[in-house]
């Protein structure tokens, strides 16, 4: 996706760490040093990302490319929307990890892109698609289907089917989905400490009304932003795992 439509669309990098036993205990406290030390530094954020990161956009620097606002979870789009160019943001919860993101840029559109209110989205496990058999099973199973609905007579029984509003879905499943046109695949997320890929399915999106102006829209989150700091504190609070970096 590129800018230049009516619709705002964002570009992030991000550094995307696992949760594991070993490393929960303080990986937020090492995660928000991290994120601080890069704040405004993106070539270092760029190697940080190329070093810790777990996603596959490690390969290209932690950028993810352009993604529509709208489709950014809204427990992100709120802050994320506030943000500078190279200004750092998280940690941020992604189910099985933690993640940082950078601010890259905002394509503001005339800003009345329609607000995705729940996404209907399939995913499949896989074997990890680190090894061959892996990517024999992605490869096949792009070949397989070319809709949502195909997985019930190619793969009866072998994935799941959600139709949620995005503050339901997990993290990281919700990160991938933004990225994705409807029929398309992203085989970014793991499970079970990366021995599984979970294949995600993008199926539809549902929006409601077009969001109002620029600086409307500005002046709505920072109220929500002031509102949601007390809970933001508490899961600041929250201990998880550690990384080593230089």
């Amino acid at each position: 996706m590129r800018p230049g439509s009516n619709s705002a669309q964002i570009l992030l990098a991000e550094i995307v760490v696992p949760l594991m036993p070993e490393n929960e205990e303080n990986l937020r406290s090492e995660l928000a040093r991290l994120s601080a030390d890069l704040n405004f530094d993106t070539a270092t954020f760029s190697e940080a990302a190329r070093r810790f990161s777990a996603a596959p956009t490690r390969e290209n620097d932690g950028v993810t490319g352009w993604r529509p606002l709208s489709a950014v979870p809204p427990q992100l789009r709120e802050d994320m929307v506030l943000l500078a160019p190279g200004e750092t943001y998280g940690p941020v919860s992604l189910g099985p990890a933690l993640g940082i993101f950078q601010m890259r840029g905002l394509s503001e559109g005339n800003f009345q892109a329609p607000t995705v209110t729940s996404v209907d989205y399939a995913t499949i496990a896989l074997p990890p698609v680190s090894t061959e058999e892996g990517v024999l099973a992605a490869e096949a199973l792009r070949a397989e289907i070319d809709v949502c609905d195909d997985l019930y007579a190619t793969r009866p029984g072998g994935f799941e089917r959600f139709d949620q509003p995005l503050s339901a879905i997990p993290g990281d499943i919700a990160m991938a989905l933004a990225a994705l046109d409807a029929g398309e695949i992203g085989f970014g997320v793991s499970r079970n400490g990366g021995a599984t890929t979970l294949a995600v399915m993008l199926c539809d999106r549902t929006t409601a009304e077009p969001e109002a102006g620029r600086e409307a829209v500005r002046q709505q989150l920072i109220a929500q932003r002031l509102e949601g700091y007390a809970d933001a504190l508490l899961e600041e609070l929250r201990a998880d795992a550690i990384i080593t970096y230089e």
